[in-house]
């Protein structure tokens, strides 16, 4: 029966063809089922999710044919449950194609009612992108809660009620409870009053404000920082997070780093590998000279330039997504190898090693980059690569040493050895074998190691064939070598090798030359604090001296009372010669030198030694003679000598020899050389016995200012000082001077009586601000004939006498005075009376007031601690001028 529009069966098509234009443009698959589970229609996607290719391979079937056997039964409990009760929502299932690939799909199913029974509609969706995304959730979620278990960092979590929800596993041990103690408390639940007080104020700040804030502060004697922020939900803060950070070895490290910038300084500027300084979009700031060497740029052109600038086009990509990689903290550094391009344009290869420098929030500051020239090695490699003839022929060439090796495997795959295929001839210069006996045989047989020397490092390489440089040292051959390795292919490696012992050996005498340095600054400072010490033992000794001489005159007729001055003026005399070997610690230059015979003063000391030891040391000397003569001060010396001496004996607590041995050498100096049979020293003691107040010695038994003395005596007199000891097999001290062409020896002279001096008495004003000085320095005056008509105790003090109009024929004036130094009143008196002779008085002449001496006329200088013979022809000489 037909209608208007057409028969019943032209609109049952035009239906049916609507029906199949829907299900078939749609991204969904639609299957009908009778009530076994069998497929009576179904679209194109339902076809794709079943793997197969034509409606016909699946009409008839039932669905649990393409159903994973996993959710085989599932499946069949489903269709049966859509059955009794009319529908299935979000069913997870896996449909398997006919080559076993699985689909994971949602199952929504409703059965109808249909002219032919009751049908189930079964719509179908692939959910393979949902469960990555899932499983990608998963993984995520697994990942922070690992991050929360094993974060050195305190990390948090709040709600908008500061109620804690999530917090890392070290807050247990903080807090001294368990996990579930402390989520959903507040901080009036988990800290003191006061500090959880300031902590909700700032956590209240945050939300408030919506901005990060941190907080710096210190809690039992560490210090910490937190950050915390605001986590946004819809816009607003809903929840707040944070971290806390334990900043205190960052403290304590801030002096070290403030120390360390000048090493750094010296590092930077003289390390023979390529060091540059950059912002953190690659600007360069600094770039030392190695690096510019290998550029050609000059620190001035590469300053304002970009490492992009100098970096070939291909690898620019990569490098800037590492950088951001390290600025993010995602890496600590990264390292890799690279083409530059010089100043012309020409490729250079480079290994770069690039860390970012944060600041001390830990915020990226700088980036540090280390480059390294490595273009000799990339072009052998790819001379290798390019030509076997090329190869061969740098291979045998090459003053490296080249080897070519196959990686030894055990049945699990590990590595246990390496065949050595091949050798260049430069091989056998740097490890001394045969190239015969090493090509062929494994390496742990040419070498004598079993397992044989790097195995790991050449078998990684081997592996996953990224090359690198290894420096190492093969105890067999006492050598260190620099390898560069490279693996052609899969399972074989080649090494390029170096010789670097010389570096090596270079590098160890360049720490022993820094040691030396750091132990004359020892010194230095010590002799900075014995210079304190000497001025004012030198204006004691003076007094004693002055008065010592002024009572002997006075009382020449009692011999007893002469026999105890004597006693005092010697002892005086000791006093300046140990000031003298304080002085010496400063290493600014002897005060008193003359031309010394070294022979001269061994057979004092050994004459001492004779009457000293009982005859328990046996004494022996091998003295060269004649000795030429060197510039020195006898005293220091004589000390210096002395307490080799003493420490000798002190190594020999039974009997023992004593040898004395001096020599003349090529390079210009006279040697002596003391040594003990005694016990000797370790290494480790040998290594500081210079040290100011080292000492092994029982307390009370050593000052530990022995050999340092003897050391500053040596750097005073422009020598050497040389120490060889081994336990029980006694200890060699050289000494080295050099010899002093052209100079006789002067004769000793005795100690002069002193006598009233003849001639025309002179008036005198004495300034000095010691009062010793002042109340000994008349009497010893009056002696000599002289007069003192004024005293002063500084500078201003005797300008102020001369200006009111006192009249004197000399001043004798002191150097080191507070106020007014000695030096600036002797140019303010030349300045008020040019013609008055002025005296100088100091314990120590340094260059700065010599040089200012300079030209000076009516100017004279005298030594403290001075005696009478020394000060009485100086007085004499200026009352003729």
């Amino acid at each position: 029966m037909g209608t208007k529009d057409g028969s019943p069966d032209e609109v049952l098509r035009e239906v049916e063809q609507k029906y199949r234009a829907l299900v078939e443009t749609t991204d969904t698959g639609y299957v009908i089922l009778d009530m076994e589970g069998r497929v009576l229609d179904a679209n194109q996607e339902y076809l794709r999710l079943t793997g197969r290719q034509a409606f016909e391979e699946i009409r008839g079937h039932r669905v649990t044919e393409w159903t994973a056997p996993y959710d085989q039964n599932r499946n069949a409990e489903e269709v049966r449950k859509c059955i009794e009760r009319g529908r299935v929502r979000n069913l997870e299932i896996d449909y398997v194609s006919p080559d076993g690939h699985p689909t994971p799909i949602e199952v929504n199913a409703t059965t109808l009612q249909t002219s032919e029974g009751t049908r189930i509609l079964a719509l179908c969706k692939d959910i393979t992108e949902r469960r990555k995304s899932d499983r990608a959730l998963r993984e995520l979620e697994s990942l922070f809660n690992l991050f929360m278990e094993h974060s050195p960092v305190y990390v948090f979590f709040k709600d908008a009620d500061l109620r804690v929800l999530r917090l890392s596993h070290n807050y247990e041990q903080m807090l001294g409870r368990p996990m579930d103690q402390i989520l959903g408390k507040t901080m009036d639940d988990l800290f003191p009053p006061e500090l959880a007080a300031n902590m909700i104020a700032d956590d209240m700040k945050v939300l408030r404000g919506g901005e990060p804030y941190r907080v710096d502060e210190e809690l039992g004697g560490r210090y910490f920082t937190t950050v915390k922020f605001p986590v946004l939900q819809d816009g607003k803060p809903g929840f707040l997070a944070g971290f806390t950070l334990d900043i205190t070895d960052r403290k304590r490290a801030e002096i070290a780093l403030q120390a360390s910038e000048s090493r750094f300084r010296t590092v930077f500027e003289q390390s023979a590998v390529g060091m540059v300084i950059a912002t953190l979009d690659g600007r360069f700031l600094q770039a030392n000279t190695a690096f510019q060497f290998f550029l050609g740029y000059s620190e001035l052109e590469l300053q304002g330039m970009r490492f992009m600038e100098v970096t070939h086009p291909d690898f620019i990509s990569a490098d800037l997504t590492c950088i951001q990689a390290c600025i993010r903290g995602e890496i600590s550094y990264y390292r890799t190898e690279k083409l530059y391009l010089k100043k012309g344009g020409r490729e250079i290869w480079g290994r770069v090693n690039v860390t970012v420098v944060r600041d001390e929030g830990g915020q990226p500051f700088r980036l540090l980059a280390l480059i390294e020239d490595i273009s000799e090695r990339e072009a052998a490699r790819e001379a290798l690569q390019q030509s076997e003839a090329k190869f061969s022929s740098l291979f045998e060439s090459m003053i490296e040493g080249v080897a070519i090796h196959e990686v030894v495997y055990d049945s699990d795959g590990k590595p246990i050895d390496y065949l050595i295929l091949d050798v260049n001839p430069a091989y056998k210069h740097h490890t001394g074998i045969d190239l015969q006996g090493a090509r062929g045989k494994r390496a742990s047989e040419v070498y004598g190691l079993n397992p044989p020397p790097l195995l790991a490092e050449f078998g990684q390489v081997a592996k996953d064939g990224q090359p690198c440089t290894i420096e190492s040292y093969v105890e067999g051959m006492n050598k260190y070598f620099r390898v560069s390795v490279f693996s052609p292919r899969r399972g074989f490696f080649a090494t390029v090798f170096e010789d670097i012992t010389a570096q090596k050996r270079n590098e160890e005498e360049r720490r022993r030359l820094e040691a030396e340095v750091q132990h004359v600054q020892q010194l230095e400072s010590l002799g900075s604090l014995a210079g304190g010490v000497a001025h004012d033992m030198n204006n004691i000794l003076q007094a004693i001296q002055g008065m010592a001489s002024v009572l002997k005159v006075k009382f020449a007729a009692d011999p007893a009372l002469i026999s105890g001055i004597d006693i005092i003026l010697n002892a005086s005399h000791r006093g300046r010669d140990l000031v003298k070997n304080l002085t010496n610690f400063a290493r600014k230059g002897l005060q008193e030198t003359q031309p010394l015979d070294l022979n001269q003063i061994v057979r004092k000391e050994v004459q001492l030694l004779e009457h000293t030891t009982m005859q328990r040391i046996e004494l022996t000397m091998d003295l060269t003679e004649p000795l030429p003569p060197i510039l020195g001060d006898p005293s220091s010396v004589g000390n210096a000598l002395m307490n080799l001496c003493v420490n000798a004996i002190d190594a020999m607590p039974g009997k023992g020899t004593l040898r004395f041995q001096t020599k003349c050498t090529e390079a210009g100096f006279v040697e002596l050389t003391v040594e003990d049979s005694g016990q000797g020293m370790s290494p480790d003691v040998l290594a500081h016995a210079t040290e100011p107040f080292f000492t092994t010695k029982p307390t009370g038994k050593g000052t530990g200012l022995g050999l340092s003395g003897v050391y500053g005596t040596m750097k005073a007199h422009n020598g050497t000082m040389e120490i060889k000891s081994e336990m029980t097999k006694g200890t060699r001290v050289i000494l080295r001077f050099p010899v002093l062409p052209g100079a006789a020896v002067a004769e000793e002279t005795s100690l002069i009586e002193p006598k009233r001096e003849g001639g025309r008495p002179l008036r005198i004003l004495l300034v000095d601000d010691d009062e010793l000085i002042r109340d000994s320095f008349p009497d010893l005056m009056e002696i000599l004939g002289h007069k003192v008509i004024e005293t002063a105790a500084g500078g201003a003090q005797a300008l102020e006498a001369l200006e009111r109009g006192l009249e004197v024929d000399v001043v004798i004036l002191d150097h080191n005075m507070p106020g007014l130094s000695g030096m600036e009143t002797l140019e303010r008196i030349q300045a008020l009376r040019p013609s008055l002779p002025i005296v100088l008085s100091t314990g120590h002449l340094d260059e700065s007031t010599r040089t200012r001496l300079k030209g000076r006329t009516r100017v004279w200088t005298l030594m403290k601690p001075y005696s009478i013979r020394d000060i009485r022809p100086l007085l004499a000489e200026v009352a003729q001028s």
